[in-house]
């Protein structure tokens, strides 16, 4: 039972693919009951343990689930020739832990994965928009459409793709305005009913009330240099969130 299974993360736990369908399971598929069985969301090449049997431990080995995100940006000009490649790490935010032991308790639902791109002030965005503090360039699966866009810019063609060690997110948005990106993160949009049905709430059939309005940070972090991007020029975001 997943109990059982949830319950071993409270100890240190080594690399494997096991911590990694476990989480990828519980982020990806919100539907997944905590009582749901293992089988289900584990490969077949992962072995069950017993609640009888004690995990083994191996000292000199052993240690923390960690969450890497591996970006990848392209610049690209209107003929979709490429004008700069950017690739680089980042980390798990403190709010992306506190979401992630919700959605394995229940206590709400997982909607959708977003991203964000900003400059380091609203005059540098090359997504402005009418209030400071909406100037970015948002990433979003077509679902967000019934939200509407209230930022700087907006792509809706992200997605979600399943990996062996977690999942990859893809998408693009157009630039508004010469500009810079200078921070970027994940986000992941949850209702906050956790009696709303996963497709529901995907779906933005739930009132706004429901949902929590901006999303909650996942990862992110600076980028080591600069991206510039012209007006016109289209942002190719790649994204691949990895457990291990």
């Amino acid at each position: 039972m997943l109990t059982y299974f949830f319950s071993r993360l409270a100890y240190p736990i080594r690399k494997s693919c096991f911590a990694s369908a476990l989480l990828t399971a519980a982020i990806l598929l919100p539907g997944t009951a905590i009582g749901q069985s293992v089988a289900s969301v584990l490969p077949a090449t992962v072995t069950q343990r017993t609640e009888t049997e004690t995990p083994q431990i191996n000292d000199a080995a052993h240690q923390g689930i960690k969450i890497h995100g591996h970006w990848t940006i392209k610049v690209r000009n209107a003929d979709g020739s490429l004008a700069s490649a950017t690739e680089f790490e980042n980390s798990l935010a403190t709010d992306g832990a506190t979401i992630i032991t919700k959605i394995l308790l229940g206590e709400v639902t997982r909607a959708f994965f977003a991203v964000r791109l900003s400059a380091n002030n609203a005059g540098n965005s090359p997504c402005p928009a009418n209030q400071p503090g909406l100037s970015v360039c948002g990433l979003f699966p077509s679902a967000a459409t019934v939200f509407g866009c209230a930022i700087g810019a907006c792509g809706l063609d992200l997605t979600t793709t399943k990996t062996a060690t977690g999942f990859t997110l893809a998408g693009s948005v157009k630039a508004k305005a010469d500009g810079q990106i200078n921070t970027v993160e994940t986000q992941l949009w949850f209702c906050v009913d956790p009696s709303v049905s996963p497709d529901a709430c995907y779906a933005g059939t739930v009132t706004a009330a429901t949902i929590s309005a901006s999303g909650s940070s996942f990862t992110g972090t600076n980028v080591p240099s600069p991206i510039l991007v012209k007006a016109n020029q289209t942002m190719d975001v790649s994204v691949a969130i990895t457990f291990s």
